[in-house]
């Protein structure tokens, strides 16, 4: 009697098949977790920036005040002498610039100004430093969820 063998021919163009849907499978996982990647740094960059225009828009309120403040004082005083001792008074001095803070939950802002004994046109102040400083340690992200 005659057996039969059973033969599996699996020829070149189903291994190309399989090949490429494999390809496809990695390559489709890959842009998966490349595209959730920059979703999250997106997304704390839009809160970073979010919180720093909220930390510039409390400074420039505070600005306001103090321009306010300085032309009251340069009203009240009668010479260039008793309009920095009037400001001394109001805010600290230390060599004619006063500084001032914005606190945030993750950044700060720093501001530094130098009050000026105004001309003709002239302004009470020149913004000389304006910069955010982290209020948190760096920690750097070692790791990538696949799934």
């Amino acid at each position: 009697m005659r057996e039969s063998k059973i033969k599996l021919h699996i020829g070149t163009s189903s291994f190309v098949v399989i090949f490429v849907t494999l390809c496809l499978v990695v390559f489709s996982v890959l842009s998966y977790v490349s595209s959730n990647a920059n979703k999250n740094m997106s997304d704390r960059a839009i809160q970073q920036i979010n919180t720093y225009y909220a930390l510039c828009d409390e400074a420039y309120q505070n600005l306001e005040t103090i321009d306010m403040t300085l032309q009251d004082l340069f009203e009240q005083s009668q010479n260039q002498e008793e309009y920095y001792q009037l400001v001394n008074t109001q805010y600290p001095l230390e060599e004619n610039t006063y500084t001032f803070t914005i606190d945030g939950d993750e950044q700060s802002l720093i501001v530094s100004i130098l009050i000026q004994y105004p001309e003709v046109g002239e302004t009470f102040y020149e913004v000389q430093d304006w910069y955010k400083v982290s209020n948190q340690e760096w920690q750097p992200e070692n790791n990538i969820d696949l799934m």
